[in-house]
């Protein structure tokens, strides 16, 4: 399967990245319209506790959530950890326009917001 295009990756996220919020004591941000871009990255701020961060995608904004897996039907899953820019397969997320960013833990120091490039 071919990868994204040189494009494709210029487009993910911009300069700024998207953002996406997770809720004090909540694990799943709200729902992000990613408007064509292809994600690369995560930035993940100080104060997550989380020990991955796992991507849901759906085919609407108000559609049902449900995890990105990889070719075994495994949870895709990336170790994360507070202060740090967690690097992304962009082949995964091909196609895929709504997204919801999950902690593996309840984020105590909440509202913490992921920068999704």
């Amino acid at each position: 399967m071919p990868g994204p295009s040189d494009e494709q990756i210029w487009k993910a996220g911009g300069p700024l990245g998207v953002a996406a919020v997770i809720a004090d004591n909540g694990t799943t941000s709200a729902a992000v319209d990613l408007e064509g871009r292809i994600l690369v990255g995560v930035f993940v701020p100080a104060g997550y506790v989380g020990s991955a961060v796992v991507i849901d995608a759906a085919p609407t904004l108000a559609g049902t959530y449900v995890p990105v897996v990889d070719t075994d039907g495994n949870e895709y899953a990336v170790i994360a950890g507070a202060s740090k820019y967690v690097p992304l397969d962009p082949a995964k997320f091909l196609g895929v326009r709504f997204v919801k960013a999950r902690s593996w833990d309840s984020e105590t120091a909440g509202p913490l917001t992921l920068t999704l490039v």
